[in-house]
């Protein structure tokens, strides 16, 4: 009861959109920073008591939460690596672990490469072109871009929160500018990392791609100040 009842009192209708007033943010930040604590601290108790009753003759054991099989990223000793095969709901040594990856990233081409994906990028360093190898197939339509952020007008009326008004769907611009452009490896993947300016507020982006995983992760921080 004890460790659900944060989280639930949090699962109030405006707290999770980001619509509520600050005060409320104050003290759901204190209420999730327990929840997770607890629950890190119960993991991590009983993944330490498995590990320590199985043979760790190849250095690592990999624990499966999902209910199916899947590649999946971790990290061993710092770096990101993809280890598959273990059962669902399951643990077991980890016998294989891939630790590199032939991403090709061109900065100056703006451009970049998987196994699986094509990726181009305009001028602003929005995704301009997106093609699916093995679907053999573009994903954006024609003059789309992906990865657009967009700054919405906020002015309310009568209250400090809950407001939304017509307007705010349709008035809006791109967050076009870009302040630095920088390629990152880390293992089993590679990435681009954009910050933005944005008035007194900064934004950095990490496009995180991989060799063989049908994903491509999207890594965002902001430093809202406005």
């Amino acid at each position: 009861r004890n460790g659900w009842e944060p989280i639930l009192t949090n699962q109030f209708h405006d707290i999770i959109p980001g619509s509520s007033i600050s005060a409320v943010y104050k003290q759901s930040d204190i209420d999730y920073t327990k929840a997770i604590d607890d629950g890190k601290s119960v993991r991590d108790g009983s993944a330490a008591r498995i590990a320590a009753s199985l043979d760790r003759a190849h250095g690592y054991i990999g624990f499966n939460p999902h209910s199916f099989d899947y590649p999946c990223p971790v990290k061993i000793d710092g770096k990101t690596a993809i280890i598959s095969g273990i059962a669902p709901k399951g643990y077991s040594p980890v016998k294989n672990a891939i630790t590199d990856c032939s991403v090709s990233i061109d900065l100056e081409g703006r451009k970049a490469e998987t196994m699986l994906y094509i990726l181009e990028f305009d001028e602003h360093w929005q995704i301009s072109r997106l093609y699916d190898k093995k679907n053999r197939r573009e994903v954006l339509c024609a003059g789309a871009v992906g990865n657009e952020l967009r700054i919405y007008p906020d002015y309310p009326d009568t209250y400090d929160a809950w407001e939304w008004s017509e307007y705010s769907v349709e008035e809006y611009r791109p967050m076009t500018a870009v302040e630095r452009v920088e390629a990152l490896s880390d293992g089993a993947r590679k990435g681009i990392v954009i910050t933005r300016p944005y008035g007194s507020s900064s934004l950095t982006q990490t496009i995180w791609m991989y060799d063989e995983l049908p994903r491509i992760e999207f890594s965002t921080v902001v430093d809202q100040k406005e």
